[in-house]
């Protein structure tokens, strides 16, 4: 029964509080919300009441209580985003026929294999990789209210039952009640270690034996109307392509000599300056005009604002570039394993505006759905050499940093979602070695996530042990949400032997204090490759003090001091 003495103490004034408990000391309400209800309702219970002007006292009382109790409740979207917190979309939600690592699910918006949960699963947000032709994206719980058309209720319920929550005593223990110091809401489960898995991927396999075509782009032009969605595309952004190898590059390799990149500092970086001059285009601000009106004279704007290569007629700058520099972008191509055309380009932004974002400063103009781009780098010739060794780096930055040495190849990859898992099958056989930052993000990418989740009562978290290390959570790794009693706490270590020793301290805290706790892992782009059928994946660490990413490692003039001696 809801503790009527303290919500009084805490919602009236001392008098208000002594006279409400003269009358209603004895009435009994299982919840807050039904109280408040009975307040909302006091005529009739106030029949008894003879002076009409005590009555009224009473009633405006009652009002008085009812806003007191008010801050009180604890509003929705602050339960809403507990509930959130304990599900996990890739497990809990297996309506969309994932295809692994809670990717590859059915968009509830256009249908297609398209849908993912962002930051590696751990959203609660899912999303359709067709930016450019769907873009769905929705909060699971508004998933529930608008597409499954559930009314906040019984979403609420539904997010419960799929998580082994109790919703009634779980909002019980939002309360203050007589009967009951601790109520435990959560259905008891056995410890468990979940382990993502890709057994159902289906993985792409490079056809040796597959001709190697080489297109005539002014005849197959010709053609153009009759192509289907992945044929136009292509045709459109190897014209953005050539064209970007037409105009002056004087900017480009100012940028790249800004960043460190120069044989002239640097001879051992000879071969990749010579890749950038001769593979990386650039298009300046002054050059993207006359890059649209070249590919309207060639390409109907139905099909250039269908593909993401210009705005459409609602935008403030109609029919202009899609992306924005301040200066310009280093064209940096994804090339087809089975011909001469580009299957995507990555833009690098030489310079970002004020309100841009670092986030873009390499955007993509790319359609994964029908032109599944590789990483630059990733290319026919790799593929083919037989006993090398595929260097993976953060991003073209990094990988042009990085001398060549013999035997072999590097691949700008953009982290562990910077290719589709089923395209890691293209490393099948290979050694591969992981280059990525030294940073707290670039190991994440490299290695996955090992997650321990608890759900401490202020009882548990109080306790000295626990006290020291969970009440401040000011730790990156450690993040916690709060509703009522119970704080949900998510410890994060980097999937590797070298943090397994952290690890454990925590987890023999649990297990000493016998609280029930739950494990998960989400794989790095290491166990992803291996899982394709790799040869040997290992990680290149050094000392972040030599530079947290390649590009500062070479800026530091320490690339000698990561490397073996290479050649130029």
């Amino acid at each position: 029964m809801l503790d009527l003495q303290y919500y009084t103490k805490h919602a009236l004034n001392e008098e208000d509080a002594a006279l409400f408990l003269k009358h209603f000391k004895n009435d009994k309400y299982n919840s807050l919300y039904a109280f408040i209800k009975q307040l909302e309702n006091m005529d009739n219970k106030l029949s008894w009441i003879n002076k009409q002007e005590y009555k009224i006292k009473l009633l405006e009382l009652c009002n008085r209580f009812k806003l007191g109790l008010e801050p009180l409740v604890i509003p929705i979207n602050q339960k809403i985003e507990f509930l959130e917190s304990q599900i996990n979309i890739g497990i809990d939600f297996p309506e969309f026929q994932w295809k692994n690592n809670a990717h590859g699910g059915i968009c509830p918006s256009c249908g297609k294999k398209e849908l993912f949960v962002p930051n590696h699963g751990e959203s609660n947000f899912i999303k359709c990789s067709r930016e450019n032709k769907c873009g769905y994206k929705s909060s699971i719980y508004n998933y529930l209210r608008k597409e499954k058309g559930l009314q906040t209720i019984d979403a609420l319920l539904e997010l419960a039952k799929r998580i082994g929550i109790d919703f009634d005593l779980y909002q019980k223990s939002l309360e203050v009640h007589l009967d009951t110091e601790q109520i435990n809401f959560k259905v008891p489960k056995k410890v468990s270690s979940t382990v993502t898995t890709n057994n159902e991927v289906t993985y792409t396999k490079f056809d040796v034996n597959k001709k190697y075509t080489e297109v005539n782009f002014s005849k197959t032009l010709e053609l153009y109307s009759n192509m289907n969605e992945k044929q136009k595309f292509m045709m459109i952004v190897t014209s953005i392509y050539e064209y970007s190898l037409t105009s002056n590059q004087k900017k480009k390799i100012k940028y790249y000599k800004s960043r460190g990149i120069s044989a002239l500092t640097y001879t051992k970086l000879l071969s990749k300056v010579n890749l950038i001059n001769t593979k990386v285009g650039y298009l300046s601000i002054d050059d993207l005009e006359n890059l649209i009106n070249h590919l309207k004279e060639i390409y109907s704007t139905e099909d250039l604002i269908h593909f993401g290569v210009i705005n459409d007629d609602n935008h403030k700058y109609p029919h202009s570039f899609k992306h924005y520099s301040e200066e310009g972008f280093c064209v940096i191509p994804s090339f087809d394993l089975y011909s001469n055309m580009v299957t995507g380009l990555k833009l690098r932004n030489t310079k970002l505006a004020q309100w841009q974002s670092k986030n873009l400063k390499e955007p993509e103009l790319s359609f994964s759905r029908i032109a599944s781009p590789l990483p630059f780098g990733l290319t026919r010739e790799v593929l083919q050499s037989k006993n090398s060794i595929i260097r993976l780096q953060e991003g073209s930055i990094d990988s042009f940093s990085l001398p060549i040495m013999h035997n072999t190849y590097d691949v700008s990859i953009a982290g562990v979602n910077g290719m589709r898992i089923e395209d890691y099958g293209l490393f099948e056989n290979k050694e591969i070695e992981i280059w990525f930052d030294q940073d707290y993000a670039g190991q994440k990418s490299a290695y996955g996530i090992k997650t321990l989740n608890v759900s401490l009562s202020s009882t548990e978290l109080s306790h000295y042990s626990l006290l020291m290390k969970y009440q401040d959570l000011n730790d990156s790794n450690i993040t916690s949400s709060k509703v009522g009693d119970i704080t949900n706490i998510k410890i994060q270590f980097i999937n590797s032997d070298i943090y397994l020793d952290e690890f454990n301290k925590h987890l023999n805290l649990f297990k000493d204090k016998n609280i029930n706790y739950d494990i998960s892992i989400s794989k790095g782009i290491k166990d992803l490759i291996l899982d394709a059928g790799a040869k040997n994946v290992s990680v290149k660490t050094w000392d972040i003090e030599l530079g947290s990413d390649i590009n500062e490692v070479l800026q530091k003039n320490n690339i000698e001091k990561i490397t073996t001696p290479s050649i130029g």
